[in-house]
Formats: C-alpha cells, sequence, structure tokens
C-alpha cells in the first residue's frame, strides 16, 4: 500500500477511536478518558501503518512491543483513574477558557489528539522495510522492554505514594533520581521506536 493510502487508514482509525472516546465522555462527563484512548490510538495507527507491508519477524517483534506499551498503558489507566473514580480537573481547567460549546470543543480536541497520535505512530510505516536483523536491532528492542517495564514501575510506585499521601512530593524509588521518571522512560521509549525503523 502506498505511504498516503496507508496514512489515511490509520488517521479514520484514529478519528473512530477518538470519536468512541468522545461518546465515553458524553456518557461520564470525564474528559480524561481520551488519555486511555491515546495510547490505544497510537497502537492501533502504528498497527495500521506497519501492516501495510508484509509482516516480517522483525516487525512482528516491534509491533509486539507496541502492543505490550500501549495495553498496559490503557489498562494501568483505565484501572486507576475509572475504576477508583477519581476526579482529574486537567480539563476542565481547559475547557473553561472556551467560548463555544464545551461538548463539541472536546470533539475537536480529541481529534486534534488524533492527529498527533497519527504522527507519534508514523515511524512504524517503516519497521516492515528493515531487513536485516542483527545486535544492534536486539539490543534496540531488548532497551525498548527494559523502558517499558522501568514505566511500569514508576507508574505503581506514583500511583501507591497518591495513595497513602494526600499531598507532598513522591521520593521512592526511581521518584528519588528524577521528578518524572515515568515521562523520562516515555519519551526514551519513542526514541528507541524511532530507532528501531532505521535501516
Amino acid at each position: 500500500m502506498m505511504f498516503f493510502g496507508a496514512l489515511f487508514y490509520a488517521w479514520v482509525s484514529a478519528a473512530i477511536v477518538m470519536a468512541i472516546a468522545w461518546v465515553a465522555y458524553c456518557i461520564t462527563k470525564k474528559a480524561f478518558v481520551v488519555d486511555i484512548a491515546w495510547s490505544l490510538v497510537i497502537m492501533i495507527a502504528g498497527f495500521v501503518l506497519a501492516l501495510s507491508h508484509p509482516v516480517t519477524v522483525y516487525s512482528s517483534y516491534v509491533l509486539l512491543l507496541l502492543a505490550f506499551w500501549g495495553l498496559r498503558l490503557a489498562i494501568f489507566l483505565f484501572a486507576t483513574r475509572i475504576l477508583t473514580g477519581i476526579e482529574d480537573t486537567r480539563y476542565d481547567a481547559i475547557s473553561s477558557q472556551w467560548s463555544g460549546s464545551k461538548i463539541w470543543g472536546f470533539f475537536l480536541h480529541y481529534q486534534l489528539q488524533a492527529v498527533l497520535a497519527l504522527l507519534i505512530a508514523l515511524p512504524f510505516y517503516w519497521v516492515p522495510l528493515v531487513n536485516d536483523f542483527n545486535v544492534v536491532r536486539v539490543v534496540i528492542l531488548a532497551i525498548i522492554v527494559g523502558l517499558i517495564l522501568s514505566e511500569w514501575i514508576s507508574d505503581r510506585q506514583l500511583y501507591r505514594f497518591q495513595q497513602s499521601h494526600s499531598k507532598g512530593v513522591c521520593q521512592v524509588g526511581f521518584w528519588t533520581w528524577c521528578r518524572h521518571p515515568n515521562c523520562f522512560f516515555e519519551g526514551n521509549i519513542w526514541v528507541f521506536f524511532c530507532l528501531s525503523c532505521l535501516s
């Protein structure tokens, strides 16, 4: 499939997932459901882009790690935010500055996030075009696994701290070394995902 064709189908997939998230917002009035959809949109768009080419052994491993990243984050956010009934006021602060309808404002906001997620997923289009599976690529995949697990651990450390402390700064585990270790690991995950598509 040509690049723009794959890009179109990936965008349609992303837009549909974000539309479903918007419906969930209309029902629950919890605007942060988009955070859960975010990881799923990147994962699905990445799969659509990659599967526009014949699947290789290497690309299947990369896509497996993408699924691990996306599902892990979506499940964690669902369990710690939706199921616990937490109130996240970030999106209330954003929408308070809008002059029009809040409902349609969030629809546009979610669709903009779909476009941004598509840009992040874009490198996966080139992953199946990598035809050599060498030591460097094995190291890259191993580093991605380590980064995803480290992000998982840091998320759990912060969540447990917030459960036992109503205020204060988390200084447990990875949080003793870095102010936002989960963001550090997340950023590096995408650096190495981009490196995984270089031939």
